[in-house]
């Protein structure tokens, strides 16, 4: 209908945004000041779940299409978190040399996550464990997208 839902205020511009396919009423949010925020539209409530860890401002988050509470975020500090929302614990990802700018979860896999960098470079994680699976540094410039064929 067009209709404005909701408004929520962030301390610092934010740079990413993700609905949740498996709680449709979740919105994960990156900001400017370093924190993930979820917001949850059927509450509506005005304070968000912060998830706090990454040192320098959160570029992109993705959630996984298969495992609930689970959401991934890249930031300017070179790393990837891997969030339990839950519990708001989190695993770190390091690979990267330089800003993470892009996030895709396999649709097929459930512990499968891509990301893309300033550093040129595409990785493929298991994050159950943090394990770089593979590199592609094939790029001759930053990533800023990713998209995984479902099949």
């Amino acid at each position: 209908t067009g209709a404005l839902v909701a408004r929520y205020r962030h301390p610092r511009p934010t740079y990413g945004c993700d609905w949740s396919r498996l709680h449709p009423d979740l919105l994960a949010t990156g900001c400017g000041d370093g924190v993930v925020r979820v917001f949850n539209m059927a509450t509506k409530e005005v304070a968000p779940v912060a998830l706090e860890g990454h040192t320098a401002r959160v570029f992109n988050v993705a959630w996984s299409p298969l495992l609930p509470d689970t959401l991934i975020s890249g930031s300017d500090d070179k790393t990837i978190r891997v969030w339990n929302v839950a519990t708001k614990a989190s695993r770190v990802l390091v690979g990267h040399e330089n800003f993470v700018r892009a996030l895709a979860w396999c649709p097929e896999f459930p512990h499968l996550a891509l990301s893309g960098s300033w550093d040129r470079t595409v990785r493929l994680w298991d994050t159950r464990d943090g394990t770089c699976l593979a590199t592609i540094a094939d790029h001759h410039a930053d990533v800023y997208g990713l998209a995984v064929h479902p099949q």
